[in-house]
């Protein structure tokens, strides 16, 4: 899964580079992605059959809005050893995402990159994710727990983002 990551975090900004390039410009990514996912949702609707039996589907209820409360399912694991993790991986992933919109800005002013320029630094960003996650990761699990290397990550991260500030 997290090789997966790596390379939609690889192949999906220099995609959008290039597609910005175009005489587009970013509506050119706009468009591609358009057919991206019009041509994934013909793809699921077509090949992806469902594979649990009528009688073992729920039926369908008049307030289904009120199953969608995500806040509640996520409680639901509140007291569970799941809980910490799962709110580590929430904190992560809103870092990552706050982290990914400052780097893009930052790698425009600081290096004057352009779209494309930006696309080959996640190109290489996303290379380096992979092998990370094929080669290091197995070894750091072998020795850490998953909380640990998680609490790691972060702090690697808090520390990486104050160092990018400095001249």
């Amino acid at each position: 899964m997290a090789a997966v990551f790596g390379f939609g975090m690889m192949v999906g900004p220099a995609i959008g580079s290039i597609t910005a390039a175009t005489s587009f410009g970013f509506g050119g990514t706009v468009l591609f992605e358009v057919v991206l996912s019009i041509v994934t949702l013909i793809g699921l609707v077509i090949g992806l059959k469902e594979t649990l039996p009528a009688e073992k589907r729920l039926q369908k209820t008049h307030a289904w809005w009120k199953k969608m409360n995500v806040f509640a399912t996520f409680m639901q694991y509140r007291g569970t050893v799941c809980f910490p993790l799962l709110i580590g991986k929430l904190l992560f992933s809103i870092t990552m995402a706050g982290y990914t919109s400052i780097i893009v800005l930052y790698m425009i002013d600081s290096f004057a990159l352009s779209a494309i320029g930006v696309g080959y630094v996640f190109l290489l960003i996303g290379s380096y994710s992979i092998v990370n996650q094929l080669l290091l990761l197995p070894f750091l699990l072998r020795r850490f727990s998953v909380f640990h290397l998680m609490v790691a990550a972060q702090f690697c991260m808090g520390i990486g983002l104050i160092l990018i500030t400095l001249p």
